[in-house]
């Protein structure tokens, strides 16, 4: 996942009127997040990055009403954290 081309996904992204959360699986080969951030060259607000599923889950709940939705994206491994997470928040 480190040897990916994240730039062109990261323009991609850009184009999004929402807040994304740059973050990292617990999986050895994962980009780290202040890697993807730095592509974003920080100048769009809407980036920001956790060092872990959790701390990312914590700031979009801090960002969002209630009934809005938190879209969780990115690999397989990511997800799985996610959902162990959310599983032990229930």
């Amino acid at each position: 996942m480190n040897d990916k081309n994240y730039a062109d996904c990261i323009i991609e992204l850009k184009r999004l009127k929402h807040p994304v959360i740059f973050t990292k699986p617990d999986y050895k080969r994962a980009a780290e997040p202040e890697t993807l951030f730095s592509i974003t060259k920080k100048d769009c607000e809407k980036f920001a990055h956790r060092k872990n599923i959790k701390e990312a889950f914590e700031l979009a709940r801090s960002m969002t009403d209630r009934n809005d939705l938190i879209l969780i994206t990115g690999s397989f491994f990511l997800v799985s954290d996610f959902l162990r997470l959310f599983n032990q928040l229930k």
